[in-house]
């Protein structure tokens, strides 16, 4: 599961236990940052991200590390 930090601007990744177990990264494992996550969509192996503050979707394709 994921969830955004409206807060921080991180999407945290949670294990089948709902515990956190990291955050997303880039292929350079730089951490995804927004100004304020405030709606995330999954479908298949993409994720859109909504930043309000910014005005933007972001959209990425998911890849195991």
């Amino acid at each position: 599961m994921l969830v955004g930090d409206g807060y921080t601007g991180i999407i945290h990744y949670l294990d089948d236990e709902d515990m956190c177990n990291g955050v997303l990264t880039d292929v350079s494992l730089n951490k995804l940052g927004f100004e304020s996550v405030t709606h995330l969509r999954i479908k298949e192996d993409i994720l859109a991200v909504v930043d309000a503050f910014k005005k933007s979707v972001y959209v990425y394709k998911l890849e195991e590390k």
